[in-house]
């Protein structure tokens, strides 16, 4: 599948073989139009609220969560944990089945399933799903309640906040320099 590429040259730069089998079949398990949704309506850049959006936006939170890691020093498996997170962060944006055309506040929760069809006792497992299940920082929604995600970098390491920064810069970026540019003004 040649729209898919993108996303599989980016899982592709997973050294460890089990981590980047799984993100691989996720990329490949999931309807389509997972990927050829926008975005979302607002926020994000308006090339990411077209048709193909959603993964243009997995693309560039992959390469922003990328360019972070270098500059926090992270290891190499640190590394495949923040890209492992950043390629199915959004995965069940548009629920289980795709089935939905807007962003489906509990979709950082669907992926667990996701993973545990493909592999259950993967290693890094929950390392890469607490850096899906906490992208939306401040936003996270549980059971219909604003929940905000925790980061304790102590404890679990950079990873989940640096698939966060990533995920929010990308998708706030039009609205970050937009408010830097008025107040040049």
């Amino acid at each position: 599948m040649g729209q898919l590429t993108p996303l599989i040259n980016r899982a592709n730069q997973i050294q460890d073989d089990e981590i980047r089998a799984v993100v691989i079949q996720a990329i490949y398990i999931v309807p389509i139009n997972t990927w050829s949704n926008r975005a979302s309506r607002n926020h994000h850049l308006p090339d990411e609220r077209r048709e193909w959006g959603s993964r243009l936006h997995t693309c560039r939170v992959f390469d922003a969560a990328v360019f972070i890691s270098e500059l926090y020093g992270v290891s190499n498996i640190q590394l495949d944990i923040i890209m492992a997170g950043a390629l199915i962060h959004d995965i069940k944006k548009f629920g289980d089945h795709a089935q939905y055309s807007y962003t489906r506040d509990e979709h950082p929760f669907l992926v667990r399933e996701l993973v545990d069809s493909i592999n259950p006792d993967f290693k890094f497992k929950e390392e890469i799903l607490l850096c899906v299940e906490s992208h939306m920082g401040q936003w996270t929604v549980v059971n219909t309640e604003i929940k905000p995600a925790t980061f304790d970098d102590a404890k679990n390491g950079p990873m989940a906040r640096i698939v966060h920064l990533a995920d929010c810069l990308v998708a706030r970026f039009a609205e970050v320099m937009g408010a830097k540019e008025q107040k040049r003004m």
